[in-house]
């Protein structure tokens, strides 16, 4: 089940929107994130995908990680650590599309 959170950014020098999603792609009780990085250059659409080194357990993922207001103090904090890790990686990969061209 992807994660429904998106960044959208212009990209500098042209006009490009890029969306970032993150997806547990497992069968395991425990696997790594893949990153989706979707961008339209020239009129094509690209997509990349990468495995992050964010662990997460299946049951957090499809269970906890989008409760809004959860009660359990333990889901509040790997809630915050885990959104925090996402925001992160989503920084430094749109940071770098900035700086580098990837196309």
């Amino acid at each position: 089940m992807p994660y429904k959170f998106c960044i959208f950014v212009l990209l500098k020098h042209q006009d490009i929107m890029a969306t970032i999603n993150f997806l547990y792609r497992s069968t395991k009780d425990e696997a790594n994130l893949i990153l989706r990085l979707l961008f339209r250059h020239d009129g094509n659409d690209n997509v990349l995908a990468v495995n992050t080194k964010l662990s997460v357990s299946k049951y957090y993922w499809t269970k906890q990680h989008d409760i809004k207001k959860p009660k359990e103090l333990t889901v509040i904090n790997k809630q915050y650590e885990g959104i925090e890790e996402l925001h992160k990686i989503e920084k430094h990969v749109l940071n770098s599309k900035n700086r580098h061209e990837i196309m």
